[in-house]
């Protein structure tokens, strides 16, 4: 998609919304419903569903009938080649036709209201990343418990002294990002910690960071990765990032 009106002279934004598809069913149809609703197909170049092989045959049901309600959004089935978060968020990343992405899900943790927000916020700020934050006014935590709540403050803390206390939330993996500016960095993590590598590399980068509140639902019918190893492991990425060169922190 063009990002200029040259005959205006105006900057044409549109955002592609990336949701990788596993489980969710009912969670993936009121989420993606109330977003097309909410931030009006104007603004959505694109939603991009990303399937793997555990994607159960009722979301691609629910999928095609998300297609057949709303003709005017362009819908995008795409089927990961690559393994883990990693594959599902950078190839999907190289077919975005935005000049925009927004990382998405269809579990109760994501709020379309806040995405809605957030988009506001992106379109007025293109040259920013935009965050959805729990942890600013307006934000917060439903069904998290103390003891993870109070870890997710700690390890933010720690950030916030080693990237900056501009930003209160650098863990939250929803955000709307210049879709050019992650195709820049260098993707080194397979699973969860790539999406706190790559927000760490933006950051280190000089990216403004723009945060929007937003509440985190717990999904009552998901298994819970709030375990001690996956903790542990975003540790080493987050002084590896802190301490490696800018220079190599790009393609």
């Amino acid at each position: 998609m063009g990002k200029y009106d040259l005959k205006a002279g105006e900057f044409l934004y549109s955002v592609s919304i990336v949701i990788p598809v596993t489980d969710e069913d009912a969670s993936l149809k009121s989420n993606v419903e109330q977003a097309v609703l909410l931030c009006g197909s104007g603004d959505i170049e694109e939603i991009i569903f990303v399937l793997w092989e555990k994607t159960t045959e009722r979301c691609i049901e629910i999928i095609d009938s998300l297609i057949d309600e709303f003709p005017q959004v362009r819908f995008v089935k795409y089927t990961q080649k690559s393994p883990k978060i990693k594959g599902a968020l950078y190839e999907s990343l190289n077919i975005a036709k935005g000049t925009h992405t927004a990382h998405f899900t269809g579990d109760p943790d994501t709020s379309p209201e806040a995405l809605a927000r957030m988009i506001e916020a992106s379109k007025r700020n293109p040259d920013a990343v935009v965050i959805a934050s729990r942890w600013i006014e307006g934000g917060g935590f439903e069904g998290y418990g103390r003891f993870n709540k109070f870890c997710n403050f700690a390890f933010q803390q720690m950030l916030r002294v080693l990237y900056g206390a501009d930003v209160h939330d650098y863990t939250y993996s929803f955000r709307i990002f210049p879709t050019e500016s992650m195709k820049k960095i260098t993707w080194e993590e397979e699973d969860f910690p790539v999406v706190l590598e790559n927000t760490l590399k933006l950051k280190r980068l000089g990216y403004r960071f723009i945060e929007v509140p937003a509440v985190w639902r717990a999904d009552k019918s998901a298994t819970s990765r709030n375990s001690f190893s996956l903790r542990a492991s975003y540790l080493p990425v987050v002084f590896r990032v802190r301490f490696t060169g800018k220079n190599k922190l790009l393609k």
